[in-house]
């Protein structure tokens, strides 16, 4: 607030989301992520955290914004590469912070990869919800158009996670096999149980 008194909350990125839809494509729903090489990750965890407390609030034409993506900005590889994985379930706008000019060849693919971008840009236009939590693992799902999920396992924290999920949690119904998809790694494989087990780094996101 610039004077203690405005804005007041009502009128504030902190409320942008109960009203801006009616009048807007896009809103804030928190503060600036960081400044040029001062982005740090706990940053992208409270953006993360204020966006998707209003999951609704998102639709066709209507988005939560949780500022723009920031790799080489001042998180390494591996977070920058969550925050896309995390925004790109939130359903928020992909706008970028850094200067294309000055971006890796590794980063530049990150930013572009189509699978991820299509997840993002799903036509159902739902925004991913945190479905379960272990210790600093948690798991969201996103439903995506002809009843696919994109699932999505981040750990927040700074030591390694084992993690595993259920097709109750995914919300896909029981079926003689399933057919999972790392979007990052381009590999597939089939499986007759639905569940996804991952070992999740520090501060990443699969």
């Amino acid at each position: 607030q610039i004077d203690g008194n405005r804005p007041s909350l009502a009128d504030s990125a902190y409320s942008n989301a109960l009203w801006a839809a009616k009048i807007g494509q896009s809103w804030r729903t928190d503060t600036d992520i960081g400044f040029t090489r001062e982005v740090v990750f706990q940053n992208v965890l409270r953006n993360l955290d204020h966006d998707a407390s209003h999951p609704k609030a998102a639709g066709t034409g209507h988005w939560n914004d949780p500022d723009y993506l920031a790799p080489q900005l001042g998180m390494t590889a591996t977070e920058a590469q969550a925050q896309m994985t995390m925004w790109a379930m939130l359903a928020a706008p992909l706008m970028l912070g850094s200067d294309p000019r000055k971006l890796s060849p590794a980063s530049i693919r990150m930013l572009t990869n189509p699978d991820v971008i299509a997840v993002d840009q799903d036509r159902l236009a739902t925004q991913g919800t945190a479905v379960g939590q272990r210790r600093s693992g948690q798991i969201w799902v996103k439903t995506l158009v002809g009843g696919a999920r994109a699932v999505a396992i981040l750990n927040r924290g700074s030591s390694p996670v084992q993690m595993t999920t259920s097709l109750r949690t995914i919300g896909i119904a029981r079926a003689s096999h399933y057919q999972i998809e790392n979007l990052w790694t381009h590999t597939t494989v089939t499986t007759t149980t639905g569940a996804i087990r991952a070992r999740i780094a520090p501060h990443a996101a699969v």
